[in-house]
């Protein structure tokens, strides 16, 4: 018989009778020798990345031995210590310690002693889970390589009702005109639902677009969002700005963007510098996220392509942060 790795025609005792994932792997396919290679490097399911019990791991690379001998002699992957990324959504990643004994917090305080970021304003999520602080990195499931995204936490929201997403830009050099459009687009987890903006201002009941407010030298954009009316399958929000006429966000003088909440005109989030976005068609600005149950804010500042008149690629840009938070 072949096995469907190596292409190699194999006796049957150079197989399993058992799989080592019960979810997704066929017995009798790949041959012992595969198996034992793909272990060495990670200790997971090679089909569906699910993590495989290191017993089971044993007892394959045990087989292997039987069968071969000790001339390609495979020790059991150290599933205990090595190192793990974190990975923010700018795009930066770092290399941490891991170790048997290190919990999420401690990660957290290393963290903060490398990036001077708060841990009470840090969420991990691994494979789409909010690490718990008293939670070992063994215990979560991290082996060396694993990949933890970073989010860093403006605010909060559970006590807050309302917000506002308030910008304000200038007109181009030339006077005419021209808008620096502000839009919601909305999403049940990685499934696009609609978009708030100029022409689709109620396309929600609980997030409302002001239309254009047009000056005589500025433009202003308020969108709004009753939290609590929200759908229960909705799950995120992604506050972009885009440039309408104009090839980048650079050509509308002095823009301000605030995110704000509606009854105090606090301001949730840090201020933004443009000098980075200058050169950028749009910006996906901010990301107001439901995890268990709690409503958090993220400061993204992600450049991307695309405006009010074609969305999709924000939406590409969107998948791309989605994926780099939730698929590790």
């Amino acid at each position: 018989m072949n096995c469907t790795i190596c292409k190699t025609e194999k006796l049957s005792c150079e197989f399993s009778d058992e799989n080592c994932c019960s979810k997704c792997d066929p017995p009798l396919t790949v041959c012992l020798r595969c198996l034992s290679h793909h272990f060495k490097k990670k200790s997971v399911c090679r089909i569906c990345g699910t993590k495989v019990d290191s017993n089971v791991i044993t007892k394959f690379l045990q087989l292997y031995e039987e069968i071969y001998g000790k001339e390609e002699k495979i020790a059991v992957p150290n599933i205990r210590s090595g190192k793990v990324i974190v990975s923010l959504m700018a795009g930066d990643i770092y290399e941490f310690i891991l170790n048997e004994n290190k919990t999420v917090y401690q990660l957290k305080q290393e963290i903060n002693g490398r990036l001077k970021i708060d841990p009470k304003n840090q969420k991990l999520i691994f494979n789409g889970t909010d690490l718990p602080n008293g939670q070992t990195l063994i215990a979560a499931g991290l082996r060396d390589g694993s990949r933890i995204s970073l989010l860093i936490i403006m605010y909060e929201i559970s006590n807050i009702k309302n917000i506002k997403f308030d910008l304000y830009w200038g007109y181009p050099k030339t006077g005419r005109k021209d808008y620096l459009d502000g839009s919601c687009l909305i999403y049940a987890e990685r499934e696009f639902k609609c978009h708030v903006d100029y022409r689709a201002r109620e396309a929600l009941k609980c997030v409302n677009h002001s239309g254009d407010i047009m000056g005589i030298t500025t433009g202003h954009h308020i969108i709004t969002i009753d939290v609590d009316k929200l759908p229960a399958n909705i799950t995120h929000l992604y506050f972009t700005l885009s440039a309408w006429n104009s090839p980048t966000i650079g050509h509308y003088p002095n823009p301000t963007v605030q995110l704000l909440e509606s009854s105090t005109n606090k301001n949730l989030c840090q201020p933004v510098s443009f000098n980075n976005l200058c050169n950028d068609q749009a910006v996906i600005m901010y990301v107001l996220r439901k995890i268990h149950n709690e409503w958090i804010i993220t400061q993204e500042e992600k450049p991307s392509q695309g405006n009010a008149k074609n969305y999709s690629p924000l939406r590409t840009t969107i998948a791309t942060i989605y994926d780099s938070t939730f698929i590790n």
